[in-house]
């Protein structure tokens, strides 16, 4: 882009001045001698390489229903032109799906089936496994370690190591669509008006949010003089994020392996999960629980949430799904805050070293290098010190950004909540003037909108999400002081998973429903520990911790 040819221009005249400047200053104090401390830092040098001829790549990916701005396409947007006037790269899309994954799942597929697959494409870890026994993708080990950059690297084997889920017998065979695992945690939700109304604080550990729950539940948390709350909602999945998030706060995490004693070891077989079903059984008994939770999803029983029904639930980090509580609801105050454990510190939520997108290079396509181009150009645009962060919101757009050769990659000396400090300032002082990235403007200028009474929706997502307590704020506080319980199995699924784990997850959502509704004893738990070892549960176990012995 001639915007980032400019920059470098700028950049490199302002680094002679600096030199000159600096020459001319020591034969000024000639006969002192100079500490090597005092020399100045040599010149980043830019990893961007230019194509010359061009070269053409033809790729496929999944994408929203996007809707391009006057003047753009999914063959001419902002990204594919910066491709060519930056990289010498010209970008063929062969295929884009829309709405639901499973419509690019079919095209590739079909396309592996005919060995007619695109140049780049992405896949998942069965679908690298077979493609790498076809011979029909690149080992791409070699290209890694001479094109990648060092910002590249550092990001994908630190920042999010989920590069050994991409690894077959020790090569590297895809490349993972990095992204920062702090992203995962939950947050209870609750309403802060309740809890004025009810005269409760804010909680401070779990037995704090049980307390609340029996109070929404009892004590006419919204003033109507009639008992038609519910202390806090759930749905009918036991591997929602509601019940996911609650399980945290007693240690217990679902569908994941951790290390134990004798190797890898099942979360949802072990003794903290039962402590959660068991608590969650309590509430459903004193009526705290909504009733009819079995009867409806996730989303029906965040409707509740909505329509001001209830008050309290346990729900992903994502602001939005929360704002359209202004439409019914606009005088509320619906809060995010940290789950907690009964000794009251903050919870600890899974990560996983498994990759959502993997992407992959054809065999015999001439230039596999392409992909850690793209890569490197992407993160040194992202991670420029005069402009961090709005190549993708700002420069690039949101469209674009969907249509990259290859895994977006994002400047890993750049923590999350960087852009919080000036937020937060301007938002004390009224003066936007240091948030020069147009993206935190908006939300700006939304959260004051918000706080001046324009409480629309919209307006909310940004008040609760980039304010002093709101999601942004906690996600950072997660990511700097809260450790992960790491997913070990990133591998492919096993025989054994292909075999049973249909029957063993329905085993599993029926034992935890039929508890916490009080159909079965609490001891049907251990029944079903039992079940799950005999019904292939020992066999994964086996495989899984073979496959785990060849990955140390």
């Amino acid at each position: 882009m001639k915007t980032f040819l400019f920059r470098k221009l700028i950049s490199s005249l302002l680094i002679i001045l600096l030199l000159l400047t600096m020459g001319c200053a020591s034969k000024e104090k000639e006969g002192e001698k100079e500490k090597e401390g005092d020399m100045p830092e040599p010149p980043a040098v830019s990893v961007i390489k230019k194509y010359s001829p061009e070269i053409t790549v033809k790729i496929a990916m999944h994408a929203g229903n996007i809707k391009w701005p006057a003047g753009q396409s999914i063959e001419n947007n902002t990204l594919h032109r910066a491709y060519k006037e930056d990289l010498g790269i010209n970008v063929k899309v062969e295929f884009m799906g829309g709405s639901g994954s499973a419509v690019y799942v079919d095209f590739i597929t079909t396309a592996i089936a005919s060995n007619t697959v695109p140049d780049v494409f992405h896949v998942n870890v069965a679908q690298l496994n077979e493609l790498q026994k076809s011979g029909m993708i690149e080992d791409l080990t070699d290209y890694y370690k001479e094109h990648a950059s060092v910002d590249v690297k550092q990001t994908l084997e630190t920042l999010v190591p989920t590069l050994g889920a991409c690894k077959i017998d020790g090569r590297i065979y895809g490349i993972p669509q990095a992204t920062n695992p702090y992203r995962t945690p939950g947050f209870l939700w609750i309403r802060k008006d309740w809890l004025d109304n009810v005269g409760l604080p804010e909680p401070k550990n779990m037995g704090d949010v049980v307390t609340i729950a029996k109070a929404f539940a009892n004590n006419d948390p919204n003033l109507s003089g009639k008992k038609d709350t519910v202390g806090m909602t759930l749905n009918n999945n036991p591997d929602s994020v509601s019940f996911n998030m609650f399980y945290t706060a007693f240690g217990a995490y679902n569908n994941i392996w951790t290390e134990g004693k004798n190797g890898l070891q099942y979360s949802r077989i072990q003794p903290e999960m039962k402590n959660a079903i068991d608590m969650l059984a309590s509430l459903y008994r004193e009526g705290i629980i909504d009733p009819d939770f079995a009867k409806k999803t996730l989303a029906q029983s965040q409707t509740d949430i909505m329509e001001g029904k209830a008050g309290l639930t346990f729900h992903g980090q994502s602001q939005i799904g929360m704002q359209n509580i202004m439409v019914k609801n606009p005088d509320s105050n619906l809060r995010p805050y940290f789950v907690m454990t009964e000794s009251g510190e903050v919870a600890k939520f899974p990560g996983s070293f498994t990759p959502g997108r993997i992407y992959v290079v054809k065999k015999g396509y001439s230039n596999p290098e392409i992909i850690f181009k793209a890569m490197n150009y992407w993160m040194e645009m992202m991670g420029v010190p005069d402009n961090p962060g709005t190549f993708a919101t700002s420069v690039i757009g949101y469209e674009a950004w969907w249509t990259t050769v290859g895994p977006q990659v994002y400047y890993s000396g750049r923590p999350m909540g960087w852009f919080l400090p000036d937020l937060f300032e301007a938002l004390e002082t009224k003066n936007p003037v240091k948030l020069t990235d147009p993206n935190y403007r908006t939300h700006y200028d939304r959260a004051v909108a918000f706080m001046n009474g324009e409480r629309t929706p919209v307006n909310y997502s940004s008040y609760i999400g980039f304010t002093p307590g709101g999601n942004e704020d906690k996600l950072t506080y997660y990511e700097k002081n809260v450790p992960l319980v790491i997913n070990m199995f990133y591998g492919a699924a096993t025989p054994g998973m292909n075999e049973f784990n249909a029957a063993l997850n329905k085993l599993w959502q029926t034992m935890v429903l039929d508890i916490v509704q009080g159909n079965k004893p609490s001891s049907d738990f251990y029944t079903f520990v039992a079940d799950w070892h005999r019904m292939g549960g020992e066999q994964i176990t086996k495989e899984v911790n073979e496959w785990y012995s060849k990955q140390k």
